[in-house]
């Protein structure tokens, strides 16, 4: 809107320099008649583009030199943006990669953390399966039933920052204090070689470890599941 009234007002006094002469011509010849000699026209035509034809000539030079500047500026407007566009666009992709990159390695990451809690996982599995009913066969089941218990006391201990449902030691405490009362049982019908193994009161101790070591390989699992998302 500024640009199109500085046009307006351009135009509007290029006009009136134009029709200066003219002006001043009728003003001072009024009195005389219109001339019938062609020599009086020449004359004035001669007066007034010599008068108007400089001006003219010169406001079309600045016009000329106005429009270039306003072109040339609109072009440097125009490489801006463009430049802008695509600092942008180099910034986004820039940032998307990043991104990426943080996505992948996030995921390399849980993916690696995942394998080696599933590895801790059966390698607890596999002390655990231990405990069973394959104990009345062997001929010191009561060192077995300790070695299990020291496993998982270390396990525990060593596995939290890996496999942080450790960190509640009521599960393990519980399997634990079994395992003890398992382990003793062996151990004093070991000892009293005379007295038979109360084969129905380890039996249901070991039922009962048997679901203990069920509720807690399923937290294990889900731990190391939620551990994915």
């Amino acid at each position: 809107m500024k640009k199109k009234t500085i046009l307006i007002f351009v135009g509007i006094f290029i006009l009136l320099i134009a029709l200066t002469p003219m002006i001043v011509y009728v003003f001072h010849f009024w009195n005389n008649d219109i001339s019938n000699n062609p020599a009086d026209w020449t004359n004035f035509a001669n007066y007034f583009s010599g008068l108007t034809v400089p001006v003219l000539t010169f406001f079309n030079l600045v016009i000329l030199v106005w429009i270039t500047i306003v072109v040339e500026k609109l072009d440097s407007d125009r490489k801006e943006k463009e430049l802008y566009f695509q600092k942008q666009l180099v910034e986004v992709s820039n940032n998307l990669q990043k991104e990426i990159a943080f996505e992948a390695n996030n995921t390399q990451k849980k993916a690696i953390k995942s394998q080696l809690q599933f590895e801790q996982y059966c390698k607890l599995s596999d002390k655990l399966d231990l405990i069973g009913v394959k104990l009345f066969e062997e001929k010191e089941p009561s060192m077995t039933v300790l070695f299990v218990n020291e496993f998982l006391k270390e396990f525990s201990l060593a596995m939290e920052e890996l496999l942080p449902v450790l960190k509640d030691t009521s599960d393990m405490s519980s399997i634990n204090e079994l395992l003890d009362e398992i382990k003793q049982n062996f151990l004093y019908f070991n000892i009293n070689k005379m007295k038979k193994i109360d084969v129905q009161k380890i039996n249901k101790q070991l039922v009962e470890f048997q679901y203990k070591k069920l509720i807690f390989l399923r937290k294990l699992q889900k731990n190391i599941l939620d551990g994915l998302k």
